[in-house]
């Protein structure tokens, strides 16, 4: 359930033009600098752990330092933060079951965009107009995540690999779609929650014109556009 809370909430709070699944597949220059689905992962948890490492010392009025958890820093780091008592084999044993844990998130994470069964499902990547699908995906993924989580008789590792579907599916609507390039800062926190995710440009309406879209567009104010 914290691995589920960690990313949910955090990973958003990375965007970027376009994803691509796993860093091997930038050679060939195919996709330039752009982050990879995996290493949105890693950063979403990283930053997600940061803050549930820190609230927890504050909690427990621990004497710590703010201004250390504000840089940016391994897993390793932050449990050697958390426990600076710990020895470093002390920390590694520890932490090895979270790296395990987001390394499953991550590999599922990419295997959307290669397994033949979602690489060219729209639903899948917020394709072809697929709003209501996509988001029907997302909440259909977490509801299943959440059922898993709280029976105690189940075996998390699906739950592990169902997050990580659902990852690609959520930060593919912000690359898929123009909610970035609209000006929007914030997170749609409609999505995976409500069926209906905000209002949407209809199916025969136009939304680009020859010279590309604009980031702002009077007749595209106010619409999630594909």
């Amino acid at each position: 359930m914290l691995t589920f809370y960690f990313l949910l909430i955090n990973v958003q709070s990375f965007v970027a033009n376009a994803f691509i699944p796993h860093p091997a597949i930038r050679l060939g220059g195919q996709a330039g600098n752009s982050i990879t689905h995996t290493e949105l992962v890693q950063l979403g948890f990283i930053r997600s752990l940061t803050r549930f490492f820190l609230d927890a010392q504050i909690q427990s009025k621990s004497s710590i330092d703010v201004e250390n958890f504000k840089a940016e820093h391994t897993i390793d780091e932050l449990y050697q933060l958390a426990h600076p008592d710990w020895t470093n084999d002390q920390v590694k044993l520890y932490s090895y079951p979270l790296k395990s844990i987001i390394d499953k998130i991550q590999v599922r994470d990419a295997l959307v965009d290669l397994n033949p069964s979602t690489k060219n499902l729209p639903s899948a990547h917020f394709d072809s107009e697929s709003f209501k699908e996509s988001n029907d995906r997302i909440i259909q993924l977490r509801n299943k995540i959440l059922e898993d989580v709280n029976d105690p008789n189940k075996d998390l590792d699906k739950a592990r690999g169902r997050i990580g579907d659902l990852l690609h599916t959520l930060q593919d609507f912000y690359s898929h779609s123009n909610w970035i390039e609209m000006g929007k800062t914030k997170i749609n926190d409609r999505i995976g929650i409500h069926e209906d995710i905000g209002q949407v440009a209809g199916i025969n309406q136009a939304t680009c014109t020859n010279n590309g879209c604009t980031k702002i567009q009077t007749k595209c104010v106010g619409l999630i556009l594909h």
